[in-house]
C-alpha cells in the first residue's frame, strides 16, 4: 500500500469552541431575517451604486454595533446578504462593496465589545469568500492582530480568499497569518489550512510554503520545552508540506527543509507521547502518522518509492495503537529519511521527554 496524506478531521474540542462561538454571535438572529436591500438590478448595472451601498453599509453596522445581541446579528446578515443572495452580484460591485465595507467597518472591528468584533469579522470573512476581493486586506489584518481568538480565527478564514489576490500585500497577509497561528494555539489548524487552501500558483508556491514551514518552526520549538497547544493541528501542517503538485515545484533547499521539519515533528511528537494525557496521545499518534506519511509521499515523488515500505510502521499507526509500537516506529523515520535527504540532521532530545528507544539502521548513504 503506497501512503498518502490526508486531510486532517478536526479535533472534537476546536470543532465545539467553533460552535460555541458561532451561537454566541447568532443569539436571537432568529428575531429578524435581513435580506438583500440594494436591488438586483443595481448590482449588476455597470456602474455600481456608490451611494445605496454606502447608505446600506451604514445602516448595517449601526446595527452591527447595537448593544443588543439580537440587532448586531441582523446588522451582520445585512452586510453578508448582499453578496450572497441571488442574483449573484457582478465584479465591479463586489470590488464596490468590498471597499465600502473595509472603509466603514474600521469601528467595529475596534469596539472593546467582544461580540461585536465577532459579527464584524464574520462579515468581512463571508464578504472576502464571495468576493475575493483584495481591497478588504487592511480590514482583514485588523481582524488577524486581534488580541482575541475568537476575532482573529475568521480573520484566518478571511485570509485564505486574499492571500493571492493581494498581490503586493500578499507577504503582510501570509506574515500575519504566521503570527496569528503562533500566538492563538487553538487558531494553528486554522492559520495552517488558510495557508493550504489559499490556491497558490507558480512562485506564489514557495512563498507559501515557506510560511507553512515557519508556522511549524514555531510550533516545534514549543515541543521541545512543553506541547503546544492543539497538537493535532501539526497533522495538518503535516498534509500541507507533503502537496505532491506543489512538491515538485520546489527547489533543494526547501524540500531539505520539509523533511527536517517533519523529521523533528514525528521525533518531537513521540518524545512526548508516553507522559501525554490519553486525549493528547491520541492527536500525538495522528500527528506522528501524518507526518510519516508526509515523508513518504514526498519520497515517492522524489523517486524514492522503497521508503514506503521501509516506513510500513508509522504509516499504519492509529489512535489505538500502543505506545511503545509508535515510538519504535517513531525511531525508524530519521535513519530512513537521511538515505533520501542528506542533508537532514538528527533530531534534537526534547527537554524533559521520554528518548526514542534505539535503533539498528544505518543513517547513511543511499
Amino acid at each position: 500500500m503506497i501512503y498518502t496524506p490526508h486531510r486532517t478531521p478536526k479535533p472534537l474540542n476546536a470543532i465545539v469552541r467553533a460552535s460555541l462561538i458561532i451561537l454566541m454571535v447568532a443569539t436571537c438572529s432568529f428575531a429578524r431575517t435581513a435580506h438583500a436591500q440594494i436591488p438586483a438590478a443595481a448590482k449588476s448595472a455597470a456602474q455600481p451604486p456608490a451611494d445605496a451601498i454606502h447608505t446600506h453599509l451604514q445602516n448595517a453596522i449601526k446595527l452591527l454595533m447595537s448593544d443588543l445581541p439580537s440587532e448586531q446579528s441582523h446588522g451582520r446578515d445585512l452586510i453578508v446578504n448582499e453578496v450572497t443572495s441571488a442574483p449573484s452580484p457582478s465584479a465591479s460591485f463586489m470590488f464596490a462593496y468590498a471597499n465600502e465595507l473595509n472603509n466603514q467597518i474600521g469601528p467595529a472591528l475596534a469596539s472593546s465589545n467582544l461580540r461585536v468584533r465577532v459579527n464584524a469579522a464574520i462579515a468581512v470573512a463571508r464578504v472576502a469568500e464571495k468576493s475575493a476581493a483584495p481591497q478588504l486586506v487592511p480590514a482583514v489584518l485588523t481582524t488577524l492582530n486581534d488580541q482575541h481568538e475568537a476575532v482573529s480565527l475568521w480573520g484566518l478564514k478571511a485570509a485564505r480568499w486574499l492571500i493571492v489576490p493581494a498581490g503586493a500585500n500578499s507577504g503582510r497577509l501570509i506574515s500575519a497569518v504566521v503570527a496569528t497561528g503562533t500566538k492563538h494555539p487553538a487558531n494553528a489548524d486554522a492559520a495552517y489550512s488558510a495557508l493550504q487552501n489559499s490556491n497558490p500558483s507558480g512562485p506564489m508556491i514557495q512563498t507559501v510554503i515557506t510560511a507553512i514551514q515557519d508556522l511549524m518552526a514555531a510550533r516545534l520549538a514549543k515541543y521541545a520545552t512543553g506541547l503546544p497547544g492543539e497538537p493535532i493541528a501539526d497533522a495538518t501542517g503535516a498534509s500541507s508540506l507533503s502537496e505532491s503538485a506543489w512538491w515538485k515545484t520546489l527547489n533543494k533547499a526547501t524540500k531539505t527543509r520539509s523533511a527536517q521539519l517533519l523529521s523533528d515533528l514525528v521525533a518531537f511528537a513521540a518524545q512526548r507521547l508516553p507522559t501525554a494525557t490519553p486525549e493528547i496521545q491520541e492527536q500525538l499518534k495522528v500527528v506522528i502518522q501524518r507526518a510519516g506519511r508526509g515523508l513518504v509521499a514526498n519520497a515517492i515523488s522524489d523517486n524514492f518509492p522503497d521508503l514506503n515500505a521501509r516506513l510500513a510502521s508509522v504509516g499504519s499507526i492509529t489512535p489505538r495503537t500502543p505506545v511503545p509500537s509508535v515510538t519504535q516506529a517513531a525511531a525508524q523515520v530519521y535513519p530512513e529519511i537521511k538515505k533520501v535527504w542528506a542533508d537532514v540532521k538528527a533530531p534534537a532530545t526534547v527537554q524533559g521527554g521520554t528518548p526514542l528507544p534505539a535503533t539498528t539502521q544505518p543513517a547513511g548513504g543511499t
